[in-house]
């Protein structure tokens, strides 16, 4: 039972280590699609009258993109944190029955 329960933590901490990489890659997305979106809008703020409709759509699309990317980023970091509880928890249940 013991070497199952090992298995289990390592599997999670596997899962946890996953999930944290794929927080990091949503965050740095988050972060690419802001700066995206700042620069559509500085753009739109510097262009002449007829440049400045579209401009301002792609900048309301980089701005909507941004949300998302947000939206991603928190929910992976939810995630991520999720699974690094679940495998703290399996390591301390292996370890205090390897104790016993």
């Amino acid at each position: 039972a013991s070497s199952v329960a090992s298995s289990f933590a390592a599997l999670l901490q596997e899962r946890a280590a996953v999930e944290q990489a794929e927080a990091q890659e949503a965050l740095a997305a988050c972060d690419r699609a802001e700066a995206e979106a700042e620069a559509a809008a500085a753009a739109a703020a510097a262009a002449t009258d007829e440049e400045r409709e579209d401009l301002e759509a792609a900048a309301a699309a980089a701005a909507r993109r941004s949300e998302e990317a947000r939206r991603v980023a928190r929910k992976e970091v939810a995630e991520a944190v999720a699974a690094d509880k679940a495998a703290i928890a399996a390591g301390a249940a292996t370890t205090g029955q390897r104790s016993k």
